[in-house]
């Protein structure tokens, strides 16, 4: 999804930061960190939001019971 494109996005910018490119690290650097920091801020708001859930098809389950 979209979470792995970024993670790849991510690599390719490491390995140009890495690599004997003529990249400018002051470009780069600075969007893999914010990449990264959405990537991160996204996958703990999908982990919260699949907790909920699953708290309430539990919660569910027993009315149901």
């Amino acid at each position: 999804g979209d979470i792995d494109r970024a993670e790849e996005v991510i690599a390719a910018g490491q390995q140009l930061l890495s690599g004997r490119h003529q990249c400018p690290t002051e470009v780069v650097e600075p969007k893999c960190a914010e990449l990264q920091r959405v990537c991160t801020m996204l996958s703990q708001r999908l982990e919260r939001r699949l907790h909920t859930l699953t708290k309430c098809r539990e919660l569910m389950e027993r009315i149901d019971k």
